[in-house]
């Protein structure tokens, strides 16, 4: 509601010569990836899980998601290692104000061919049904048609949003998700040679990928490198995600513009923490029970957009006494009475994910022109960093199943 009331608003002030810096300004949130283990489908009220951060999603411009898993109404709800759920399960993360999702990640076959081709149908339906714009992309059902960015307009601003996944867990078809690895020197030229051609196109480029290495709290090198030469190649924001733990963000400067790159948004919600032990607040496994939402500030000038602010809104998964597994703003995890040693537990990993926050941000500044093609980037392929279905086995853990 609170965005129709923005649309509105801005209509007014544009035709009322009011409007200033308000239409020159975006404000755009990024969250981790949304999960369906079962004890998150299996949940009675799926608006639970929002309650407490939706606000976020209602006063931005744009809120963008991650969805692992297909949507196939026909089949049962399902967990790892074969996700699906049903249209009621996003329709949630609709309503709770997010705007733009990718559906090209590790899991988009999990339920095969027609799994794809009915998420692809379902959120059709989503989008005539919605009552504002939503959008949806990574996946298409034409094994003829191009790969193609969607175009997003907000406050008379075109966008241009592409999802991307470096690889797949079940067996797949390349016509119908768009997959670019980048230890792959072919995928990469492919790559950014579709980004630098499409981008051109757009007021503001965002592209979204799905890869690297799980668990890791930092980018691997050859991550880090492909993602600077998307942009060079012409994307302003990268949005990043499947570690399903927080990676550092890196602010780069661009001939004077500064363009983002979020590593991981880790996860936003899943089951993964949903066997965090209270008593171990400093245990690796945490990372994947807490996570960030981005909430960027875009300028846009005469020489293209800016990113003029990056807020790290920390945020954490919580069960609640009825076992709903639900997100919450970690300082009011951290701040607020909860049962046994869970109030101290959420104080530490308060502290902890604020620290590492602080100490990773990176900030770069790149001087030279923008036009870079494939063939000026050489990029080595590492085969040992290949990640094969095999070795995200323990993506999901066996108690949540």
């Amino acid at each position: 509601m609170t965005k129709v009331f923005n649309l509105f608003l801005f209509i007014y002030l544009v035709f009322s010569g009011q409007y200033g810096d308000y239409s020159k300004t975006l404000t755009l949130s990024f969250t981790g990836d949304i999960m369906a283990h079962n004890v998150n489908y299996q949940m009675e009220d799926y608006s639970l899980i929002y309650e407490e951060v939706q606000h976020i999603f209602q006063n931005d411009d744009l809120s963008f998601g991650n969805l692992e898993f297909p949507i196939v109404p026909s089949s049962p709800q399902s967990s790892y290692p074969s996700f699906n759920v049903h249209p009621a399960y996003v329709e949630a993360a609709i309503n709770a104000g997010l705007d733009v999702f990718s559906l090209s990640n590790n899991h988009t076959f999990d339920k095969g061919l027609d799994g794809v081709i009915q998420t692809f149908n379902t959120v059709n339906l989503m989008q005539e049904r919605a009552e504002r714009d939503i959008y949806f992309a990574g996946i298409k059902i034409d094994p003829e048609a191009d790969f193609e960015p969607i175009t997003i307009m907000s406050k008379g601003y075109k966008i241009g949003f592409i999802a991307i996944t470096q690889f797949m867990n079940a067996p797949f078809y390349r016509e119908n998700v768009l997959m670019i690895n980048y230890n792959n020197t072919e995928d990469v030229k492919y790559g950014l040679d579709l980004i630098s051609e499409v981008s051109e196109n757009y007021d503001l480029f965002i592209v979204s990928y799905h890869g690297g290495v799980e668990y890791s709290l930092s980018p691997n090198p050859a991550k880090k490198e492909f993602f600077h030469d998307l942009l060079k190649a012409g994307a302003h924001i990268i949005y990043g995600h499947h570690p399903h733990v927080p990676q550092p963000y890196e602010l780069v400067n661009v001939n004077g513009l500064n363009r983002v790159i979020l590593y991981s948004t880790g996860n936003f919600i899943s089951g993964q923490g949903y066997i965090i032990d209270p008593s171990m607040p400093e245990d690796y496994w945490s990372y994947t029970g807490d996570s960030v939402v981005y909430i960027l500030k875009t300028e846009f000038t005469e020489n293209g957009p800016t990113v003029t602010e990056v807020e790290p809104y920390l945020i954490g998964n919580y069960t609640t006494e009825r076992k709903d597994v639900v997100v919450e703003p970690l300082i009011n995890l951290a701040t607020k009475e909860l049962p046994g040693l869970w109030s101290e537990f959420y104080e530490i990993r308060y502290r902890i994910l604020s620290k590492f926050m602080e100490d990773n941000r990176i900030y770069t500044v790149i001087e030279e022109e923008l036009d870079v093609s494939a063939e000026e980037i050489v990029v080595e392929e590492i085969l040992e960093e290949e990640i094969s279905a095999e070795e995200v086995a323990v993506e999901e853990i066996p108690l949540v199943e």
